[in-house]
């Protein structure tokens, strides 16, 4: 495990398979954490402008913006296995439903080299095809720890080979749903891993460790799987849509080539797991190809504020979380002042190397399974004035004298409620009043491209968690 995203991963796994046996784990008890209110047991400073929470339940924010991805291994080369001729790929399963009641969005589009790979998802040249998921049941055909829990489903072809999906047969928040563990190719008897499926050369396959011999094939790609890098929206709003590359990953996993499962055979989310995964409202805001790319909202964590999530709906129906979505508005240096006054050194966690430290920008929402962003869709300009810039040049706005009624909330919810902490040794908020929060800075909002209003605090500021629970 190199980074991050493998540790993540891998306390996840280890939870998924003890949990069924530890008495003192409850799942629901943990997805109704998630609702509303969260309780916070103690604090922690994050390091490197965000806030570390040390259990598993940090995954968007620590280290957000601070930490650089590795260089990714080299991946495959765009040499195909020998297939028919190519077709565009066919999707009879049902894009999302649009709850705005809108019509099909418009495609996507991109710049640079971004712009061959998307012409190639909208027009694949490896003659895929693609179905909604057919149950095949426990095959037990990949080996290794736990693998006969696996289930199984027939997701489409690429040439002579049949695309089979492994499934993870349990709820996994850090994946979405029921992740796709594996992406098999199966004809006549025979059986291999398909680890290389997009066709971009610099993209990294998917690990295959624990599979039991199982012979691996990193000659067949999919291009209707290989997604750009980053993609801007008819709307003007440009997302990040590349996930192994977004988490500067050495190696990737096939739930984030292929995604997890929310609606198949024996899969249907609960409303608690809906909830879990912010899945609200749903608009469509572009179309890549015969995946969608989609926005899901929820009540925002603070008062007022709406959290949004970004995803994409591949062409099976697999649904890719896209949790660093728009990462490149937030992190240290993404706001300047208008009068240079720095307002992002503060003082760094106990046991770091230096007395200070520059903290970077996150969305107002909470620090344990936080949005991709938070929005203020009633924004009353009277409540702000104009003080800054963001990295992009758009203006951003301060809260007005004596502040505003979403600064006020937002405070309220980062600063919690000190008889949530049961008794543990905890950091305290670092602004004792509402005045300070407003003096430091510590809030603000700016109009992204597509029209919405984006709330936003200084990590300082953020909510001090000990454990997400």
């Amino acid at each position: 495990m190199n980074d991050l995203g493998d540790v993540l991963r891998e306390r996840e796994r280890a939870l998924a398979a003890a949990k069924a046996g530890a008495a003192e784990f409850d799942v629901d008890s943990a997805k109704g954490a998630v609702r509303g209110r969260r309780r916070t047991r103690a604090v922690l400073a994050g390091a490197g402008g965000a806030v570390a929470a040390v259990a598993i339940g940090a995954l968007a924010w620590v280290g957000y913006g601070t930490l650089q991805p590795e260089p990714a291994m080299p991946g495959p080369s765009p040499t195909q296995d020998p297939t028919p001729a190519a077709t565009a790929s066919s999707s009879p399963s049902p894009t999302p439903t649009n709850s705005t009641g809108e019509g099909t969005p418009a495609p996507a589009s991109a710049m640079g080299d971004d712009a061959q790979w998307l012409e190639r998802v909208v027009s694949p040249t490896t003659g895929e095809t693609w179905h909604a998921p057919v149950a095949l049941g426990a095959l037990g055909l990949v080996g290794g720890s736990g693998s006969e829990q696996l289930q199984y489903y027939d997701i489409g072809s690429v040439g002579t080979w049949e695309i089979v999906a492994t499934v993870w047969p349990e709820f996994q928040y850090f994946s979405g749903g029921y992740p796709v563990e594996h992406l098999l190719l199966m004809r006549d008897g025979e059986v291999r891993l398909l680890t290389c499926p997009s066709s971009q050369s610099d993209d990294t396959c998917i690990v295959a460790d624990d599979t039991e011999g199982l012979a691996e094939d990193g000659t067949v790609h999919v291009d209707s799987l290989s997604y750009p890098n980053s993609v801007t929206t008819a709307e003007g709003l440009t997302v990040q849509t590349a996930t192994p590359q977004g988490y500067g990953q050495r190696t990737a996993y096939a739930h984030e080539y292929a995604g997890a499962l929310v609606a198949a055979p024996g899969i249907e989310l609960t409303v608690d797991d809906r909830d879990f995964l912010g899945m609200g409202e749903r608009r469509e805001l572009a179309t890549l190809g015969d995946s969608v790319l989609v926005e899901d909202r929820i009540d925002g964590w603070v008062e007022g504020l709406t959290d949004a999530r970004y995803r994409i709906v591949t062409p099976f129906g697999g649904e890719i979380d896209l949790p660093w979505a728009l990462a490149d508005a937030y992190g240290a240096g993404a706001v300047a002042w208008d009068d240079g006054r720095d307002t992002w050194t503060h003082p760094a966690p106990e046991g770091a190397s230096s007395s200070e430290q520059e903290y970077g920008l996150l969305p107002a929402t909470r620090t344990c399974f936080g949005a991709a962003e938070t929005l203020d869709t009633r924004h009353d300009p009277t409540g702000w004035v104009a003080a800054g810039s963001t990295v992009a040049g758009q203006t951003v706005y301060l809260p007005r004298d004596g502040g505003n009624e979403v600064a006020r909330a937002v405070f309220d919810a980062m600063r919690g409620n000190p008889e949530d902490v049961q008794g543990l040794e905890m950091e305290q908020f670092p602004y004792a009043t509402y005045e300070a929060f407003l003096e430091a800075r510590s809030v603000m909002t700016w109009q992204r491209a597509d029209g919405q209003w984006v709330v936003a605090i200084d990590a300082y500021a953020a909510q001090r968690v000990y454990e997400c629970a």
